[in-house]
């Protein structure tokens, strides 16, 4: 009923109604056994979820993260314009409503499941799409996986660094990773480097990672104990 009026509903579970619940997870995509231990947070970004409005990740001295959003293409498809920025990595669908179509998917149902992933990076001075960075899970893997991609004219200015530093913070404090790994692939010597600087070594395990005819590096960077 109030779904039928328009508001954003979470389902408060408890032993009287805990029988309802395949009925209720098909219509409600947020459930808590206790509504007031969730903290306001938790709230907020249920209803931005439902108004489908990104969420804010982190800040940094000079950029912001936020979660992608179908108003951004046009800037998305800018960064990709370069295609030196693909060399390493895949492009982006040649059909802008294709592309339009994976990142509607991509929002429901990565972000909605995992509560994170790979996000736009924004450079606070002019709020300027300037490239993508977050975690993934590919199959074969161990450990969830770090990439980043800069646009070419904002590259060699420490953007990647500053980055992907606050997101390992992010990964190792509140997502409570213990490991994460990185592919690269063999002659890209530029993300090569930054992973090194980041604390990234050859995974001694499975140094190797091949799929769809495509071989990648595979580096890993351990959570570091602070006596702190």
């Amino acid at each position: 009923m109030l779904m039928r009026k328009g508001h954003n509903v979470i389902w408060v579970m408890n032993s009287e109604n805990a029988h309802e619940a395949s009925l209720c997870e098909e219509k409600i995509s947020y459930v808590v056994e206790d509504y007031e231990e969730a903290e306001y947070d938790y709230y907020l970004k249920v209803w931005q979820r439902y108004a489908h409005i990104p969420w804010d990740i982190l800040s940094t001295d000079r950029c912001f993260v936020k979660e992608m959003d179908v108003t951004d293409i046009d800037a998305l498809y800018e960064l990709y314009s370069d295609k030196s920025v693909c060399k390493y990595m895949e492009d982006l669908y040649a059909d802008e409503d294709e592309e339009l179509n994976y990142i509607r998917k991509y929002i429901e149902n990565i972000y909605s499941y995992y509560g994170f992933g790979v996000w736009n990076i924004y450079r606070k001075e002019d709020n300027r799409l300037i490239g993508r960075a977050g975690y993934s899970f590919r199959p074969g893997l161990e450990y969830p996986e770090i990439g980043f991609m800069i646009g070419a004219p904002y590259q060699r200015m420490g953007y990647a660094y500053e980055v992907c530093s606050k997101i390992l913070q992010l990964g190792y404090g509140q997502m409570g990773f213990d490991d994460v790994c990185a592919l690269v692939k063999d002659g890209n010597e530029a993300s090569i480097a930054l992973l090194h600087k980041l604390g990234f070594t050859v995974n001694s395990k499975q140094p190797r990672y091949i799929t769809d005819n495509e071989e990648y590096i595979c580096m890993i960077k351990s959570k570091k104990i602070s006596k702190e």
